[in-house]
């Protein structure tokens, strides 16, 4: 992503695949993309799930969603710069709550069920 004539510095953090709806979520390091949804078979991105930072969030323009977990009909992420879990229904991707864990050195940095 270019944003003032300079791209950022995204790196894949992590990949989580959706067995129910077959899609791959790549959490972006370091991106205002978010999450990149993406369609196996083609590699094709058919949607970004992005976050604003939030008032947790003083130093960066990015949220840093790195790690991502499928339960139930929800897809939880955990967004490292703006510290929170974010759940969103699974099959909209739509955000259904936002929770501060809480203020960690280097923020929270993993989402396991």
């Amino acid at each position: 992503e270019i944003s003032n004539g300079r791209a950022d510095d995204s790196t894949p953090a992590c990949l989580t695949y959706d067995d129910l709806y077959n899609r791959i979520y790549v959490g972006m390091f370091q991106s205002k993309r978010g999450i990149c949804v993406i369609e196996p078979e083609s590699g094709e991105l058919i949607q970004e799930i992005r976050f604003a930072s939030n008032d947790n969030n003083n130093f960066f323009a990015w949220a840093d969603p790195l790690s991502q977990t499928v339960s139930g009909n929800l897809l939880l992420s955990v967004n490292r710069n703006n510290h929170e879990l974010v759940a969103l229904d699974r099959a909209s991707l739509q955000i259904k709550k936002i929770l501060f864990v809480g203020e960690a050195l280097n923020g929270p940095r993993a989402v396991l069920v």
